[in-house]
């Protein structure tokens, strides 16, 4: 984990044969006995992670959260990411080092 600045805050190392599905709610609590509840935290969490109860489980607990996934694997979420209350539409602009069209993802 992170701080706004950059700064590590928290973190864990993981048997190599856990799924990375599996680390969220620990994460959670780690993160809140280091350095207790932080309102404006955002949980960036990759495909491994973006499971519909770990997804619930960052809510619950009052976080936000941002998917890393893939354009084709995120498209068919679209609608449900819409329909959900507080999500927004993300536009990536191009950039000079990367030139590809913008894309949209969406954050809760």
């Amino acid at each position: 984990m992170l701080d706004g600045e950059g700064f590590p805050k928290a973190h864990e190392i993981f048997a190599g044969n856990r799924s990375d599905s599996t680390t969220v709610a620990h994460m959670l609590a780690v993160l809140q006995r280091r350095v207790g509840k932080t309102k404006d935290a955002r949980w960036r969490v990759d495909r491994g992670m973006a499971k519909p109860e770990n997804l619930a489980t960052i809510q619950a607990a009052g976080y936000h959260w941002l998917v890393a996934a893939a354009q084709p694997e995120r498209v068919c979420y679209f609608d449900q990411y819409e329909e959900q209350a507080g999500s927004r539409e993300i536009a990536r602009e191009a950039s000079p080092r990367n030139e590809r069209p913008a894309q949209s993802t969406f954050a809760g």
